[in-house]
């Protein structure tokens, strides 16, 4: 029945790409990293991610004032999105790195991956602090 499990009990996997716990925290680490980004940001200029999509369709040239230079609402609009793309990256690392690995896990005892619908990093992100 886990013929794909080693003597010690480590999965055998067909990738070769292995990730460490350190890797793992990593990548919680920077997207917390992330987040915080972008709630400073929010707090620093007391417009949200969504308020500055609206901003930015109404007038993306208006300037608006952080940290005392002058920036446009295009530029916070950016500001947001990239970071937003940087997490997003982070999140499907660790899904290759560790769901897949928990999906063939998964197989093994005859549970479908599409059976679940989890985002472990997700939960990463919202219940470990550091």
């Amino acid at each position: 029945m886990f013929e794909n499990l080693t003597p010690d009990g480590k999965i055998k996997t067909i990738r070769y790409l292995k990730a460490t716990h350190d890797d793992f925290a990593k990548l919680v680490k920077e997207g917390k990293k992330m987040i915080q980004d972008v709630d400073d940001m929010e707090k620093k200029t007391g417009i949200s991610p969504t308020d500055a999509e609206r901003l930015v369709e109404e007038n993306p040239n208006k300037e608006i004032e952080i940290d005392g230079e002058k920036k446009t609402v295009l530029w916070l609009y950016t500001y947001y999105v990239n970071r937003k793309s940087i997490l997003e990256g982070y999140n499907r690392a660790y899904k290759f790195l560790m769901e897949e690995g928990v999906d063939e896990l998964l197989f093994t005892i005859g549970v479908g991956s599409d059976s679940y619908d989890y985002n472990f990093y997700k939960f990463c992100l919202d219940a470990f602090d550091e």
